[in-house]
């Protein structure tokens, strides 16, 4: 798979926490031909142009992935490549604050931003909180607005726990997902399914089981056996494979109904997602590398902002768009 990056930070001594991913991800996914393509900032005569000219992406690209929005977005949006990813700032998405001045150049960048994200297949953010502004914006419909934060630099972690990428391949999760009736539109059990194959096409060892038609002795068989009980259904009473999984000290990946965003909160290993395969793969990546972070007695709710958590899940989106585009 070829992925490129269009960006304009000149050096790592700008966007720190991009050239971090970019690393990372190189590092995670050998067979992953990543690439990058600097344009420059908006400061002498020229700029413009040549800016216009290195967006201008030729064909043969699987993935097109723009880091940020604002101008960098906007010009990158036109690209012929594969998929189109944007990935936002904070200040790509808010302009209320300082001056009048700043307040009309924060809107152009907002404005051009969201020109960004009308034209792309799937959009990027720093935190739930920004998530749910970008889904506000006119047009953008159904289209994937993700979260995932940039991380923090390798200096921060501790040295035992700074460089998790070959464990979080190579650690065994196993997820149930329980359905009386196989294809069961409310459970929207293929959801699951394609995140499954998701995490497993990325080199992770995931295993899924979707139960049906077990007795109860059979189901806490398995459940003691599980990592996470997952459920991606379209409504639900108070999902009873949940209840049983909680008895069990077994986390939840699960879209928002019933009472479960009430028991999914801040530090727990519980997840409320969106009904799509890669947020479900990227919440088992996280329990995943919550479960490594501990043993070096890390909060598990600090699992998000691992720079190698942070990558795979990067590495999960191309997948997932490379097929949409297939």
């Amino acid at each position: 798979m070829k992925v490129l990056w269009l960006h304009n930070n000149g050096d790592r001594s700008s966007g720190t926490f991009m050239w971090d991913i970019y690393d990372r991800l190189r590092d995670l996914s050998p067979a992953l031909s990543v690439s990058h393509r600097t344009l420059p900032l908006m400061r002498g005569r020229g700029a413009f142009r040549e800016a216009v000219r290195i967006a201008r992406v030729e064909p043969g690209w699987d993935i097109v992935h723009v880091q940020y929005g604002a101008l960098v977005g906007a010009l990158g949006s036109s690209s012929k490549g594969g998929a189109y990813i944007v990935s936002l700032r904070g200040s790509d998405s808010y302009w209320r604050f300082g001056s009048a001045r700043n307040r009309a150049a924060g809107l152009v960048r907002v404005l051009l931003s969201w020109i960004a994200c009308l034209r792309s297949d799937a959009v990027v953010v720093m935190s739930r909180s920004m998530a749910r502004r970008v889904r506000r914006w006119p047009g953008l419909g159904k289209r994937a607005v993700l979260c995932i934060p940039d991380p923090a630099g390798e200096i921060f972690w501790p040295p035992p726990a700074a460089n998790l990428a070959a464990d979080l391949l190579a650690e065994s999760f196993n997820v149930i997902i329980a359905s009386l009736q196989h294809g069961n539109p409310i459970k929207r059990t293929g959801i699951v399914l394609e995140a499954a194959e998701l995490c497993r096409e990325a080199g992770m060892l995931l295993d899924l089981r979707v139960l049906s038609g077990l007795s109860r002795n059979e189901v806490r068989a398995t459940l003691d056996s599980a990592d996470c009980v997952a459920l991606a259904s379209t409504h639900e009473g108070w999902p009873n494979i949940v209840k049983e999984g909680l008895l069990l000290g077994k986390p939840f990946v699960a879209t928002d109904v019933g009472d479960l965003l009430e028991y999914a909160g801040t530090g727990s290993l519980n997840q409320i997602v969106g009904a799509s395969p890669i947020e479900f793969a990227c919440a088992w990546v996280d329990q995943i590398a919550s479960r490594l972070l501990g043993r070096h007695d890390i909060p598990p709710e600090l699992a998000p902002f691992h720079p190698d958590a942070v990558a795979l899940k990067h590495r999960l989106l191309y997948l997932a768009y490379r097929m949409t585009k297939a």
